[in-house]
């Protein structure tokens, strides 16, 4: 794979290429990183100018916090060589690399983290899933059957409506539920606490590495090891990937279940969804705000809606769709559906569709138009969730309702059981689109 200069400065200045490098270099932390390019770019340089004018940037940059020497970004900047190798033997691993600049990068992390987010990922596998609206699965390593079957039947209702399944990828939990989404059909990403050259050769997922089903991504460089601090820094990983988290099982005040289910409380990030049983580490983070999750099926988007998932610090989850922001409702499709009778609750939906107003065929046609854009932008089937997130205005009763009429016309494709849909048609006549929106009225 071929990387260009700012790819590259990126990779001297923020990663270690081998083992031998930890020892000798100190690459630059997330929140250093953006300190520094945010300085070039106030100066009118990017970090492809340091392989130009590296004395002339570098004779003027001094660090405000006395961190980021002019000799250490060189030592960092001298790694040529070692980055040549690293990159070529990631290559024929089939491990890439992105920056906080792919259209790859999780749009979520940036939105949650803003300077802690890590400037490089490195991964395997099916990188759109990055960005695919998912629910996350946490809990201890040592679990029993009765774990296992509740991590089971949670997973399957999360991949029936449409989430991709996010998790630590360590033994116990992570992997049973990572294991459980892709044996049901589903996709899953994994967020690994050692680099992704150690994960490269695992059987068990080779299958799903190939069919583009999983991905597997780690902030820590290809050839990291474990260790208990990467564990613990890579949970906030996981919550802000996710839409809600489920803890099956944790200690109480101690092990990183634990503590990264008390920092998302803290940090509000997204629902944290407990396990109601008898395990002490289970009731303890419910009594601190957890959600209690019990063995019935609620869906998630109850879950979701109690833990107050906001418009505005939500982003758009699906792949490609960044011209699908905010923007796009700011005096479009929100102000037709706030000015209209279609506000109103689940219960009354079908009669709300019975009312004629002039602003029905354009919220339709932006609607139509809208999955079209993203099937084209997207390699992968879009999920019911995902459009949930780009329209959280409408009820997911009437946007199952468009759905099945736009099925039924030839639009799109349901894939199987699975809330997943795929864009078939955009040739359509006129005539075509208004007998739809006449069968809708």
């Amino acid at each position: 794979m071929q990387y260009d200069e700012i790819m590259q400065a990126t990779l001297l200045l923020c990663s270690y290429f081998n083992k031998t490098e930890v020892k000798i270099f100190k690459p630059l932390t997330g929140a250093e990183y953006l300190r520094f390019a945010k300085w070039l770019h106030e100066n009118n340089y990017t970090p492809a100018d340091l392989f130009r004018k590296d004395n002339v940037i570098l004779d003027k940059w001094t660090d405000p916090k006395r961190k980021i020497t002019t000799e250490r970004l060189l030592q960092l900047l001298g790694r040529g060589g070692s980055m040549g190798f690293a990159i070529e033997k990631w290559d024929q691993q089939g491990i890439w690399v992105i920056s906080r600049a792919s259209e790859f990068y999780p749009r979520s992390i940036k939105k949650q983290l803003s300077d802690q987010h890590p400037p490089i990922l490195y991964g395997l596998g099916n990188k759109q899933l990055l960005n695919q609206v998912g629910i996350g699965f946490v809990g201890s390593r040592p679990i029993s059957e009765d774990d296992t079957l509740f991590t089971v039947k949670k997973v399957q209702q999360a991949v029936d409506a449409g989430y991709t399944l996010i998790s630590g990828g360590a033994k116990g939990i992570d992997q049973t539920s990572m294991r459980a989404a892709l044996e049901y059909g589903g996709q899953s990403v994994g967020i690994l606490s050692d680099g992704v050259l150690v994960n490269s050769n695992r059987r068990e997922l080779s299958r799903y590495l190939r069919d583009q089903s999983l991905a597997l991504v780690s902030p820590f460089y290809p050839e990291a090891g474990f260790s208990v601090g990467n564990a613990m820094a890579r949970n906030k990983y996981i919550y802000t990937m996710s839409q809600a988290v489920v803890v099956v099982k944790s200690d109480k005040n101690k092990g990183g279940t634990w503590g990264g289910a008390i920092e998302n409380l803290k940090k509000a990030w997204v629902p944290l969804l407990v396990r109601d049983c008898t395990q002490e580490g289970n009731q303890a983070l419910i009594q601190e705000g957890g959600i209690p999750l019990g063995e019935s099926k609620v869906p998630y988007s109850e879950f979701l809606e109690k833990g107050g998932q906001s418009r505005e610090n939500s982003v758009s989850y699906t792949t490609g769709a960044t011209n699908l922001q905010p923007d796009l409702f700011a005096e479009g499709l929100n102000q037709m559906i706030n000015d209209s009778d279609y506000t109103k609750e689940a219960e009354s939906i079908d009669e709300s569709l019975d009312v004629a107003t002039p602003q029905y065929g354009e919220i339709f046609k932006l609607f139509k138009d809208t999955l079209k854009q993203l099937s084209e932008e997207q390699e992968t089937f879009f999920a019911l969730g995902s459009i949930k997130y780009i329209y959280p205005e409408l009820q997911e009763t009437q946007i199952k309702k468009w759905l099945k009429e736009l099925e039924a016309e030839g639009y799109v494709r349901r894939d199987g059981r699975k809330l997943r849909y795929a864009w078939l048609s955009d040739e359509k006549s006129n005539n075509n689109q208004e007998d739809i929106e006449s069968n809708l009225l």
